[in-house]
């Protein structure tokens, strides 16, 4: 089966399976087994392969530089850990 729109269809769906998941860990966020009974970081875990696998595939279709995406990867992890750092402002 050909992936539709070089992989864009698939990646939006592996996304709003994501989201779907990271909502509900907000809805229980002291908790790891949702009230459905899923256990959320193996759900987690799951979704986020789905996406790195969906996102491969879309940067090797559209011919993308995977390092220059790498890079603005580790950039902004480094942000998200310093703000993850940050006193909240008043």
């Amino acid at each position: 089966m050909p992936m539709d729109k070089r992989g864009f269809t698939k990646l939006g769906e592996e996304l709003s399976e994501l989201l779907q998941v990271v909502m509900k860990k907000m809805a229980c966020m002291d908790d790891d087994v949702h009230w459905d009974g899923s256990h959320l970081p193996t759900r987690l875990e799951t979704e986020m392969g789905d996406v790195i696998g969906a996102l491969k595939f879309v940067i090797d279709k559209e011919h993308l530089d995977y390092e220059a995406i790498m890079q603005r990867a580790e950039f902004k992890h480094g942000l998200f850990v310093v703000w993850d750092h940050e006193p909240p402002e008043m």
